[in-house]
């Protein structure tokens, strides 16, 4: 009965965690040396005191009683700041209190917003709307300037005084500056860049005006309209007399303004190009001086004509051709006869030239529309 006793004894001393000296009557102490009694008479090891956990082993002759190892009943867990702690049996639970606005704690980060690599959060690209996720009015001093108002420029249309402002460019006009698309029958674009494509302008129904003259060929006409060639031939000692020479035939010249021979009459609006000479001697050293003159439709054919426009230069050789151009640095007057007018050309030299054949082609223009 006694080995019974004790044996439950030991039973319920285990149960309880809890062991007495008075519960043993023999035996020794199989091992867990420097034991001793606490203040409630528990065997405990000198180690438990610094907070030690390691099991207890006794035998009384008749069995063994091992002391479960695990947290003492006064044992105690404290959380701290952002986390909680909770201890169930031989169990100790921490867990991480949440964050909030005013407390430290645990928290997620919405992927709207953050991007978390190995727990380094940063704002993603894109990441804070302004429209939904902002409040309140930048100050001033992050700004360059306050914008208090949006007032539209040239070119550019403003609608919207508060909440959505739209900013919209205005259609260009020919007298307006504004935004414009380009018609791909005459232009090309690329990148921004507008160039007038091959084949881009018609002629015909997209240009008006009169081409200048410089943009034609080399000698500069103004070409309105056709050309034609006037050929005359005649043989003379001109010296300082004013010749007129023959436009209806050849070797007509006369010094009598009002010959029959000499006018020729304009069919349109025209002008004299240039004149085109040789002579059969080197006449080079003497200055000729070519009159245009007319009688126009005012005035009776029968009527002295009237000196319109005068070119100067040297003679020719006896084997080049000199140009004695009409369309430009003229020495006086213009090139220009009118519809109508009766057309005749003199020629005189500055000195003695002797009797001499001249060869003369003239190049007019005319439009005959």
């Amino acid at each position: 009965m006694k080995f019974i006793g004790q044996y439950i004894q030991k039973l319920i001393a285990r149960f309880r965690n809890d062991v007495y000296l008075e519960d043993i009557s023999t035996g020794t102490i199989a091992s867990g040396g420097n034991l001793g009694l606490d203040a409630n008479n528990k065997i405990v090891k000198a180690d438990e005191a610094t907070g030690g956990m390691t099991a207890v082993s006794f035998t009384d002759g008749d069995s063994t009683i091992t002391d479960e190892t695990g947290p003492r009943a006064d044992f105690t867990v404290a959380g701290s700041t952002g986390v909680q702690a909770s201890v169930s049996g031989s169990t100790i639970t921490f867990t991480g209190t949440n964050a909030t606005t005013s407390g430290k704690g645990v928290a997620s980060f919405s992927s709207d917003n953050f991007a978390v690599s190995s727990g380094a959060v940063t704002i993603k690209s894109g990441g804070v709307d302004l429209t939904d996720e902002v409040t309140g009015v930048l100050p001033v001093a992050n700004t360059a300037a306050k914008v208090t108002s949006i007032v539209a420029g040239e070119g550019v249309d403003v609608s919207g005084a508060t909440g959505d402002v739209t900013i919209s460019g205005e259609d260009a006009t020919t007298s307006n500056k504004g935004v414009a698309s380009f018609h791909s029958d005459n232009f090309s674009v690329s990148s921004g860049a507008v160039t007038i494509k091959a084949g881009g302008v018609d002629l015909t129904s997209e240009v008006t005006g009169v081409l200048p003259s410089a943009n034609l060929d080399a000698d500069t006409v103004h070409y309105t309209a056709t050309r034609q060639f006037t050929h005359h031939m005649f043989t003379d000692d001109i010296d300082q007399v004013k010749i007129y020479i023959g436009l209806q035939e050849s070797d007509a010249e006369n010094a009598t303004a009002t010959n029959k021979n000499l006018p020729f009459l304009a069919p349109g609006a025209g002008k004299l190009i240039k004149i085109l000479m040789r002579t059969n001697a080197d006449l080079s050293a003497n200055t000729y001086t070519f009159t245009l003159e007319t009688v126009n439709t005012s005035s009776n054919t029968s009527s002295s004509p009237s000196v319109i426009g005068t070119q100067s230069g040297a003679g020719s050789t006896g084997q080049t051709m000199t140009t004695y151009d009409f369309t430009s640095s003229l020495d006086s007057g213009t090139n220009v006869v009118g519809v109508g007018d009766t057309v005749q050309l003199a020629i005189q030299c500055d000195t003695n030239s002797g009797n001499h054949k001249y060869y003369i082609t003239c190049v007019w223009e005319f439009d005959l529309s």
